[in-house]
């Protein structure tokens, strides 16, 4: 008895421990998300402003093309100014109805009579008869059925826009110029994208990408390559480039 006592005490504290430690995991792991979450935003939110020598500037521009083609397809419907090449019929699904089904149960049943017959002692003897009948009886059955549904599947040819190539030009210190594609009845060009970057290094020789709003802030820090410009920064860009402090030789 001493031992049940013994063995029921120690499995209720070994339940509450491990019930503790599993909270505990628990709220250090929601601590360390939301400390990385913290650190990680403080990061980006946190800026300085430093000068900054202009080192480079970047280009890159792409044009994304398509071209129309004869093309073949299938399904449950022709699209208009397709050419059909041929259609068949098709299970496109199941219709469920209610319907009722009779079923009938047999039940057999023997029937015993007694006879009376003269013997040629002249005594009278007994002697059963059996006689078999058969009962019927029927039920109407409620019951679903799943019939098929059919309808014609398509096999056809129609003309499509598909794409075809992006082309893609990139340059560093020079002017920027789109990719050479020619448009006709059947090429097309679909859109254009362009990223523009300058590349600053501080006074702790380290390097800071800063995302161009535009052709023209390109074009103006284009001329005022190796100047000195005061810039707002986080830990990993340029955000803002608030103006040049001076012609400067390329020394901060």
């Amino acid at each position: 008895m001493r031992n049940k006592v013994q063995k029921f005490f120690t499995n209720i504290l070994y339940a509450w421990a491990t019930y503790l430690s599993t909270k505990t995991l628990f709220a250090l792991f929601i601590l360390f998300a939301f400390s990385s979450i913290y650190c990680f935003y403080a990061l980006f939110s946190s800026t300085t402003k430093e000068p900054s020598i202009l080192l480079e500037v970047t280009w890159t521009r792409e044009i994304a093309t398509e071209a129309l083609e004869f093309r073949q397809h299938e399904g449950w419907s022709l699209p208009p100014g397709a050419s059909l090449d041929y259609s068949e019929s098709r299970i496109s699904g199941y219709k469920k109805y209610e319907t009722t089904e009779t079923h009938c149960t047999k039940d057999k049943k023997i029937n015993q009579e007694s006879t009376t017959e003269r013997s040629p002692l002249n005594s009278t003897i007994n002697s059963p008869e059996s006689s078999k009948r058969v009962d019927e009886s029927c039920v109407e059955v409620p019951i679903i059925k799943n019939v098929p549904v059919t309808e014609p599947y398509y096999y056809y040819h129609v003309w499509e826009w598909t794409p075809l190539v992006t082309l893609r030009s990139e340059g560093k210190n020079s002017d920027p110029y789109w990719p050479i594609f020619v448009e006709d009845k059947r090429h097309r060009i679909v859109s254009r994208n362009s990223v523009y970057k300058a590349l600053f290094k501080n006074v702790k020789e380290k390097y800071y990408e800063h995302v161009l709003g535009s052709l023209d802030d390109f074009c103006v820090l284009k001329r005022d390559l190796g100047k000195t410009f005061l810039v707002r920064r986080n830990a990993f860009e340029v955000v803002e480039v608030l103006g040049n402090v001076g012609e400067g030789d390329g020394e901060l």
